[in-house]
């Protein structure tokens, strides 16, 4: 039997593989909006069942407003104490190993991190960096829920400026934690490096497995002592939500994140 080879007019190959990738981004998408709705109902259900109260770690205790500004889905992770566990841990190693400390957020969103730390009694002010406007009362909210307003300073967008604008020292004894969707690569200067260099840095990395990356983490490394945490599932560990099937403890523990999340952790060397 005799095979005929085909060949299609390139222009109408082009015009299959568009589609072939529309297709499929689609269904991604839908799949996406799903998981997200799942994961934004079952964190309702947690919230109210708790009272809006982180109930495990470091932050329990904390109180949480039901009118959230972003982040809603990962809303039953912050409350069962499952949230980006590892970054709490260390923050909360950080913060309880010093007599007095002031915390910087970049990219606080509602306020999460720049709360918590607002309420160890150690921490003297606690700024919360963040560009998108509407959260900034979201922040203001969780603040006064705490009783720590008098401890937080809302800012804008984390530019080399503004970190640079803030009183001396207040930089010289801080944390900083920063997650900026990427932006981190273009805001650490070896001049705010520099400038940070007495302080201990948590930063999110959002291309962790990129060459620009791997550059990033070699001027880091000429400053400070690095380490990193990598994203892991805890909720096995937290009684509260043994009642939930396999299914839910994955979307309560589920970040949706595109990639393995991986911190850095500068300390001063």
């Amino acid at each position: 039997m005799q095979l005929i080879n085909v060949k299609l007019d390139p222009k109408y190959d082009f015009i299959a593989k568009i589609i072939y990738i529309l297709s499929f981004k689609t269904i991604d998408f839908r799949i996406q909006k799903q998981v997200y709705s799942l994961r934004s109902s079952l964190s309702t259900l947690i919230a109210e069942k708790y009272d809006y109260t982180v109930v495990n770690g470091p932050f329990t205790g904390m109180k949480i407003s039901p009118s959230l500004s972003w982040g809603s889905a990962s809303l039953a992770g912050k409350i069962l104490g499952t949230y980006e566990c590892g970054v709490i841990s260390t923050l909360d190693s950080f913060i309880k190993a010093q007599p007095y400390l002031n915390f910087i957020n970049l990219g606080a969103a509602d306020g999460y991190f720049s709360v918590a730390a607002a309420r160890y009694s150690n921490v003297g002010f606690s700024y919360a960096f963040e560009l998108i406007s509407a959260s900034h009362s979201s922040i203001l909210k969780n603040a006064r829920l705490n009783n720590v307003e008098n401890k937080i300073i809302v800012k804008g967008a984390a530019t080399i400026q503004s970190l640079l604008s803030l009183p001396a020292e207040h930089i010289v004894n801080s944390l900083i934690l920063c997650d900026i969707e990427g932006a981190e690569y273009s805001l650490f200067t070896d001049d705010l490096i520099s400038f940070l260099s007495k302080s201990y840095l948590i930063i999110e990395l959002h291309d962790p497995f990129s060459s620009r990356n791997n550059y990033f983490i070699q001027r880091l490394m000429a400053t400070f002592a690095c380490s990193f945490i990598k994203q892991d599932d805890f909720t096995s560990s937290v009684s509260q939500i043994t009642q939930f099937t396999d299914f839910e403890r994955a979307l309560i523990n589920m970040e949706g994140r595109h990639y393995e999340g991986v911190w850095c952790v500068c300390v001063p060397s």
